[in-house]
């Protein structure tokens, strides 16, 4: 192909872009009104719109209501969610979560498997590859059907190269896992980390997020972890490591980190590190309602232990929920000092508890001295859904934006 030639092919993929897109976030509407919103001639918008309806990726969805205009009624379009099914996979702690989606996020089917550290890439692999094979089935749907798959890996993750660099030891580091799974699945695979992948699904399946917002994305659980959302793209950074809030250093020469340095954020703030701290002095006397709760098994100190004890205020457990509490808004506020977004989204059952919201809102009022935070505090909409919609946008936002291409 010539360069005349590609440059139209490029052209041609934009614009069915730009109307993939509209008709993404705000649903049906008509050809003109496509055309008046993207700006582009209605010439265009018929040519585009007529290929996708023959591909079976647009359908018309009936006349457009209380139009006034004499003469041939508009026909509304849509996409037609049904086009294909979308694979996500989710690589974290406890769980390796596989999830048959649509095209605008319903979820048909999901499939877990608890994963352990140290599972190792192979074993991954294995149990993805199972995984799919099993959701398919019992869904009577077959490969060809399936548009791409999308997974989402805890820690750093290469996304354009497609290579888990270091998941902090669930499998080894360096893998390139799109490889391994396109070779395994004979399928289009997409990855990122896992964090980035729960933002955009955010994004996208929110109908309220303007395209020039600058969103800070925070996930609070077994870690920390934070993404960053600009003009409702992911930034990554130079080497995909934007973002990374759960490995800022806020405790010089405290705790080795899982990431391998000292004295991260997640050392002290994320809920491993409480569990852990409050396991060095539980005890009937030092930790008495945890203790009942606990019917005095320390194995069953878990999130919803700490947090039940925490809200029925036994002494030591709160006191260690606040110190974590604190260095979470610390090294928060020193995010928003940098970035200065419009609004911060936060992710995670803990952000669930209204104790915990209300802690946190405290704390930047009292002793960080910065109450304009509250006004940007927001609560996901998606709680305890993005581990499954999150994987599946990788693809979608793909598909979305290339115009119906992968």
């Amino acid at each position: 192909m010539d360069i005349k030639g590609r440059n139209m092919e490029s052209i041609k993929i934009i614009n069915r872009g730009e109307i993939l897109k509209i008709l993404y976030n705000n649903g049906q509407m008509s050809r003109k009104k496509i055309a008046e919103l993207i700006g582009l001639t209605s010439a265009a918008i018929t040519v585009n719109v007529k290929e996708m309806i023959e591909e079976g990726l647009i359908v018309e969805t009936g006349e457009v209501e209380d139009t006034k205009r004499a003469g041939r009624k508009e026909i509304n379009i849509d996409i037609n969610y049904k086009y294909k099914y979308v694979i996500g996979v989710c690589i974290e702690q406890p769980d390796i979560i596989i999830t048959l989606g649509r095209l605008n996020l319903d979820i048909v089917d999901v499939y877990r498997v608890p994963v352990q550290k140290g599972v190792g890439y192979r074993k991954v692999i294995e149990i993805i590859k199972d995984g799919i094979s099993i959701i398919l089935n019992r869904n009577s749907i077959e490969r060809k059907d399936i548009l791409g798959v999308g997974v989402g890996v805890i820690g750093e993750v290469d996304s354009t190269l497609g290579v888990s660099k270091n998941s902090f030891g669930i499998i080894e580091k360096n893998v390139p896992i799109k490889e391994e799974l396109e070779k395994r699945l004979n399928m289009k695979v997409y990855i990122d980390n896992n964090v980035r992948t729960l933002a955009l699904g955010e994004i996208l399946s929110s109908k309220y997020n303007s395209n020039n917002e600058s969103l800070l994305f925070i996930k609070y659980g077994f870690g920390v972890g934070s993404a960053i959302i600009i003009d409702n793209k992911i930034y990554s950074g130079n080497n995909n490591k934007a973002g990374e809030i759960g490995h800022t250093i806020v405790y010089p020469d405290g705790l080795e980190c899982r990431c391998g340095k000292q004295g991260c954020l997640e050392t002290i703030a994320s809920m491993w590190a409480v569990g852990d701290r409050l396991q060095k002095i539980y005890s009937k006397d030092n930790t008495p309602i945890l203790y009942e709760i606990t019917s005095g098994n320390i194995n069953d100190i878990n999130k919803d232990t700490v947090l039940m004890a925490y809200e029925l205020k036994d002494d030591l457990v709160v006191e260690i929920v606040d110190e974590a509490l604190y260095y979470f808004c610390l090294s928060l506020e020193n995010y928003i000092s940098l970035l200065d977004p419009s609004r911060i989204i936060l992710y995670g059952s803990m952000f669930e508890k209204d104790i915990i919201i209300e802690k946190i809102k405290n704390i930047f009022v009292e002793k960080i001295k910065d109450d304009a935070v509250i006004e940007k505090l927001q609560r996901s909409q998606n709680n305890g859904q993005l581990e499954k919609i999150g994987p599946i946008s990788i693809v979608v936002d793909r598909f979305i934006s290339n115009g119906g291409y992968l």
